[in-house]
């Protein structure tokens, strides 16, 4: 192996890691400045954290964008045919509500003791305020960042990493793993939900399709949350 490919190879690494990590790490800052020991005490908690995720992400993966000399085109944000991607992004959430199913069928099943009977975070949503500020979480940081955050970390490992295929399977594992306080089985949930979403990136190469799929998934248990809590 060359000096040069070990270096590409690790300089993408490096920034997978950034990409990965820092908006969470900015998050719990902006929290332990504020005194919050739990991301998930109430809604308004939520909201600062995901948005301070959601800002310190997209500001380090524009920036090492930049740096390789790629624009935003580069990892499919681009608006072409936003009518025909946005409508195969919502033909995809049947798909969305079947893992969630399969996942919840599976646990019931054969991981009872692992299950919880309610996500921790949907049951945070409790009038009119909570709705409002989960659902814009919702589309900022499920819908836009983590979408945006997906293309990008596929992409580093198509280039370097060992191909697109093992990114998705890592990092669809990394995805569920970050979601694990609000359950292993929502654990579980997120990993095959990031994976779907994935694929659709990868055969779509364009960001509209996910981040509609994602969005509209995320606003739809949102909404259910509401109802069933009311």
């Amino acid at each position: 192996m060359s000096t040069q490919l070990r270096l590409d190879r690790a300089n993408a690494a490096f920034q997978v890691a950034i990409a990965a990590l820092a908006g969470p790490l900015a998050g719990a800052v902006v929290l332990a400045a504020c005194g919050v020991g739990d991301a998930l005490s109430d809604s308004r908690t939520i909201f600062l954290f995901s948005a301070t995720d959601a800002a310190a992400s997209l500001a380090v993966i524009g920036w090492m964008l930049r740096r390789s000399g790629e624009g935003r085109r580069s990892i499919g944000l681009q608006w072409q045919r936003p009518l025909r991607e946005s409508a195969i992004g919502l033909a995809v959430l049947p798909l969305l509500w079947l893992s969630i199913r399969l996942t919840s069928l599976t646990f019931e099943r054969f991981l009872p003791s692992l299950r919880l009977d309610e996500n921790p975070l949907l049951e945070l949503i409790r009038d009119p305020q909570d709705l409002a500020l989960i659902l814009t979480t919702a589309l900022i940081s499920g819908g836009f960042k983590e979408e945006v955050q997906r293309a990008f970390v596929l992409n580093r490992f198509r280039s370097h990493l060992g191909g697109q295929w093992l990114g998705l399977a890592l990092w669809s594992a990394f995805f569920g793993w970050m979601h694990a306080s609000q359950g292993i089985e929502a654990a579980f949930q997120a990993g095959l939900i990031g994976a779907v979403l994935g694929l659709l990136y990868l055969q779509r190469r364009n960001l509209i399709a996910p981040i509609a799929a994602h969005s509209l998934f995320n606003l739809w248990m949102a909404v259910l949350a509401w109802n069933a809590n009311r």
